[in-house]
């Protein structure tokens, strides 16, 4: 088989063909491929044949670090069996790539935002251009400009590398890492890089005019397929909080508070935005979020000013404007060139232009007071993924694949495929505890329901004497169960994903837990990035205790999702909430079997979890606490192979 580098299984040709196909017709496809099937090889490797022949480039877009390295591991595979010339080239931004960011430790540069971190590369780069050695001047940057593009490729070799592997020897050399992938882009075949630099109109537009390309040219691969509607959700969203006023306030007293539009002061708007946003909160908001009617918030500021929505508009404006100059000020001194006002203005601005039919206007409570245009409808978002010349979008968890289609807006001809699991079904036990639910209503109003639950998990944990996850369905009951010692019984053994962790902080513990030599268990939550995503081979992983279904939780933004579903589709409870919940729990199962010779034990400890892995096809057997925990004993006492060690 053409650019396949491995004995390929049947089902592999056949969607290796269909990518080939998509790609070459200029379509799009839309693809379920079990965990640990080889998606990664088998899109890669149809995209590629046809792009050598079309004279197209690929662009392989994925969620996290890991696998993108995945995607460079089976690149350079794919090259090595072709026997051809072919680069590739793996994209991360300034936040993860930038060394004198890293070199300055600047608490005020950690968090700042792409669109920030540009002004401070552009600021480096024009003190380096002065003078080399000035105080501003980035040695990185310097170092690589004494390079020419032979001396680059020379230092890179021919293998596609990982942003990783760039990043150290970059500053062994002493050049810029990111720098050297824009320059490093223009002759490649593939480029492997996240979401956002196919989503992002603007972005996108920079990485084509690096690469010396159009997105009609280019073929389009999106691994994980079924993170990109709530990520489009995301970017088209508008939210501000009492926060943010506050700090705009600041700004606007170093400018004297200029007015915002005739007779309204900037002061006097955002103290009123401000109160306007407090009401709202205490009269629509029951628990974290709420539906605002119609108007609700504007109308508040038009009778507080007695204007018109058009005023509102000029100040959003005037806002914006008085943000530019705060930016140009905080430039200057050689500060972050970030403006709360211009947040305010930007926000003010689409909250006034969003339509009822596409975003839903709400407020909530926490981490502070704020309003938030919540984008319901992500094919909005989508218009730079419908322009490539064809999309691949590909996951082992994308069921159902109608649903994914529409909610992209691809077109109606998309051809969806879905393949069965090409592993023993004797590999992978799953068992449903009988008695114990995660119900929201049960454990908000029952400390029955609680302490049954947290009796169950402390027996499965204290059964468990094999490499483990345990998943949680959010932040909060993790640490609720942790705080009252319920997994105090592992000790050491257990290894927490805490909320926030960054790339570096996630490899660590990862690290730690591979590298045990006893036992240990993986906690963290059900979508978080340790349960989606990740490898686990051989005996690295061979049980999993999944605590409660994750049935979205019944808030605001849950509810709007719900009717844009039901209004749209009349699908309401099946794709907003049903699909969703065993997406979850089928790619944190998935992390257990990834090849013919895995073996694999799920404990769910939620009754409710029967009925929704048979609507997805999932086998699972139900019972006691004290009967799953027996039979979960039984099988890690079976012998293992000692080709294949359960240890590490």
């Amino acid at each position: 088989m053409e650019f396949f580098p491995y004995s390929p299984r049947p089902f592999q040709e056949v969607a290796r063909n269909l990518v080939e196909e998509a790609a070459e017709t200029g379509s799009s496809l839309v693809m379920e491929m079990p965990t640990g099937s080889g998606k990664t090889v088998v899109t890669l490797a149809g995209a590629l044949a046809a792009a050598r022949r079309a004279g197209k480039k690929v662009l392989y877009v994925t969620r996290t670090n890991s696998q993108q390295q995945h995607a460079v591991h089976e690149f350079n595979e794919i090259r090595k069996a072709s026997g051809l010339a072919m680069r590739a080239v793996a994209l991360q931004g300034r936040a993860r790539l930038c060394l004198k960011l890293e070199d300055t430790q600047d608490p005020e540069w950690q968090d700042a935002t792409p669109e920030e971190l540009g002004h401070f590369c552009t600021a480096a780069k024009a003190a380096t251009d002065k003078g080399p050695s000035g105080p501003k001047a980035c040695v990185y940057w310097s170092g690589l400009q004494s390079m020419n593009a032979e001396d680059l490729r020379a230092f890179v070799g021919d293998e596609a590398r990982t942003a990783e592997w760039l990043k150290s020897a970059a500053r062994e050399r002493g050049i810029c890492p990111y720098e050297a992938t824009k320059k490093l882009i223009f002759d490649a075949d593939l480029v492997i890089a996240p979401y956002f630099f196919a989503v992002d109109a603007g972005v996108n537009q920079r990485l084509m005019f690096l690469w010396g390309t159009r997105p009609e040219d280019v073929i389009l691969i999106v691994d994980e397929a079924h993170n990109v509607p709530d990520y489009l959700r995301q970017l088209g969203s508008a939210r501000l909080s009492r926060e943010t006023l506050h700090r705009a306030a600041t700004e606007a007293k170093e400018l004297g508070y200029p007015e915002a539009a005739p007779h309204i002061p900037s002061k006097l708007l955002l103290d009123t935005i401000g109160f306007a946003i407090e009401d709202v909160v205490k009269t629509f908001v029951v628990d974290d979020d709420g539906f605002l009617p119609p108007f609700e918030f504007e109308t508040r500021l038009l009778d507080r000013f007695t204007t018109t929505t058009r005023t509102l508009q000029i100040a959003a404006e005037a806002l914006q404007q008085m943000g530019e100059a705060i930016k140009d000020r905080r430039r200057l001194l050689g500060r972050i060139p970030r403006s709360y006002l211009a947040k305010v203005g930007r926000f003010l601005a689409a909250w006034l232009q969003t339509e009822s039919d596409t975003h839903v206007r709400l407020a909530g409570r926490t981490p502070s007071p704020h309003l938030e245009a919540f984008l319901v409808d992500p094919s909005l978002a989508a218009d730079a993924i419908r322009s490539f010349h064809a999309s691949i979008h590909v996951s082992g968890t994308l069921d159902p694949l109608q649903e994914y289609r529409d909610a992209l807006g691809l077109a109606e001809d998309t051809k969806l495929e879905r393949f069965p699991s090409p592993f023993p079904a004797d590999g992978l036990r799953v068992r449903v505890v009988e008695g114990v639910s995660t119900r929201y209503g049960s454990l908000s109003t029952d400390p029955a329901a609680v302490d049954e639950l947290q009796a169950a998990v402390r027996a499965v944990i204290g059964a468990t004497r094999v490499n483990a996850a345990c998943f949680f369905p959010s932040h909060r009951m993790m640490e609720e169960f942790r705080e009252v010692g319920v997994l105090d019984g592992l000790g050491d053994a257990a290894l927490f994903e805490t909320k926030g962790v960054g790339q570096e902080g996630l490899m660590r513990l990862l690290a730690q837990h591979r590298s045990s030599t006893t036992a240990s268990v993986l906690v963290g939550v059900l979508g978080g990035r340790i349960s989606e995503g990740l490898d686990f081979p051989g005996r690295e992983l061979e049980a999993m205790v999944i605590v409660g279904v994750p049935y979205p939780k019944p808030s605001a933004h849950q509810r709007a999702l719900f009717h844009y579903y039901e209004a749209k589709f009349g699908k309401g409870w099946d794709y907003g909430v049903r699909a969703p919940a065993l997406r979850r729990i089928r790619q944190a199962v998935g992390r257990l079997i990834r090849s013919e010779t895995d073996r694999g034990f799920a404990i769910i400890l939620d009754e409710r979890a029967n009925l929704l892995l048979r609507s997805g096809g999932v086998e699972a057997e139900s019972g006691t606490l004290s009967r799953v925990v027996e039979e979960f004993s039984a099988w890690q006492a079976e012998p293992v192979s000692a080709a294949e060690p359960r240890a590490h």
